[in-house]
């Protein structure tokens, strides 16, 4: 804990239209969770708050890497991709999608409480284009995917870097060398209001909003300290910040504008979730193939709707390759059958029960592509 003076406080809430895009639309585009959307909206805030204030410290000149502390609570819901399609309501709280689960063995629903974790991440933007990424373009799509792509490379969610920190005697010499994260992130999860019937008997204390704020008397243990919730109100979610620094480093007015320009991020990715093509997946999506950012991309311009990507089994590739080894002689390997139907056939109930098979079984509905990849691969599509 460091004796940097009074500890001030500021409270910022986001309206309830943005909150609930940001909570649902915009996670269930890009196939993340609401941590993926926060951090990356606070990177970019971080980033244009130093270039206006002039802040760049020693990460140099046109560099967007920020290291922040990031708290969890290892509760974390692990959910499997299928289970998510077309639910874009599960994507409000915090979820991995496709990971590896902290407690996989172990059931929690009998315990109270959170096991809580403090963890140092460096976020990196990489080349980006700020007043485009503010004004909603497409470069805060790619940032995104970058910032959930490096949350989703730290291990088992940070849970174990205090044991590696503090102790391990053969890796915390070598982590006590890094520098201390001047700023930490906690979002403490989505919070419903407790009504019957229409009567609210009761619901949380105003004092509770500002939950993780702290005592003003204690001291900080980073400059900045942003701890945000979502509350339910009447007219919807709503998102709230509390912001706490050290007066003796930072003004109100310096806080304040950082504070509302994280929001403003946050709106410009509701903003960029809402065009068309917006989102789509990144590599951690795609566990059982090995493609790049790029590749997916190209795939998801020919295919603008797919459910997954997969490998090819051995069998596929070895038709596959007969088929486009010379595509003018016969496919020795296609076979045709014919059917004779007697009687009165009934054409919608044929179609239907068609497009129930089809739509039962993915393999049914793939589609295959090899140029410019290492390997082909399957895109499964709705239709």
């Amino acid at each position: 804990l460091l004796d940097w003076g009074l500890r001030l406080t500021i409270m910022l809430t986001l309206p309830a239209a943005l909150t609930e895009a940001l909570l649902t639309r915009v996670p269930a585009a890009f196939h993340g969770g609401i941590n993926d959307v926060l951090l990356t909206g606070l990177a970019v805030a971080i980033a244009d708050w130093r270039r206006r204030h002039d802040r760049g410290g020693n990460i140099g000149r046109g560099s967007h890497g920020v290291v922040l502390d990031l708290e969890g609570h290892g509760r974390e819901e692990v959910i499997g991709r299928e289970e998510v399609l077309g639910r874009e309501e599960v994507l409000g709280r915090e979820e991995v999608l496709g990971r590896e689960e902290v407690f996989a063995e172990v059931d929690l629903s009998r315990t109270i409480g959170w096991f809580t974790s403090l963890f140092p991440v460096r976020l990196d933007l990489g080349a980006l284009d700020l007043d485009e990424a503010l004004a909603g373009g497409s470069s805060l799509g790619r940032a995104l995917k970058t910032i959930k792509e490096q949350l989703r490379a730290v291990p088992r969610k940070g849970l174990g870097y205090g044991l590696l920190r503090y102790l391990n005697s053969e890796t915390a010499a070598a982590l006590a060398g890094f520098a201390e994260p001047q700023i930490a992130f906690n979002y403490l999860g989505r919070f419903g209001r407790f009504a019957a019937l229409g009567a609210v008997d009761w619901e949380l204390a105003e004092d509770e909003v500002r939950l993780g704020g702290g005592d003003a008397a204690m001291p900080l243990s980073h400059c900045v300290e942003v701890n945000a919730l979502t509350l339910e109100g009447a007219d919807g979610p709503r998102l709230t910040a509390n912001w706490s620094w050290a007066q003796a480093l930072l003004t109100a007015a310096e806080v304040r504008d950082l504070a509302q320009t994280w929001f403003r991020a946050l709106e410009a990715l509701v903003r960029h979730a809402g065009q068309a093509g917006a989102g789509g997946r990144s590599p951690s999506d795609l566990a059982l193939v090995a493609l790049t950012q790029a590749e997916i991309e190209r795939l998801e311009s020919q295919y603008p709707r797919i459910e997954d990507i997969l490998p090819l089994s051995p069998l596929q590739e070895g038709l596959l390759f007969h088929a486009l080894y010379d595509a003018r002689a016969p496919d020795v390997y296609t076979v045709q059958l014919d059917l004779e139907l007697v009687g009165v056939l009934d054409a919608a109930a044929l179609e239907a029960a068609l497009q129930a098979v089809v739509g039962r079984h993915a393999s049914l509905r793939a589609c295959f592509w090899h140029e410019h990849l290492g390997r082909p691969v399957q895109i499964i599509v709705p239709r």
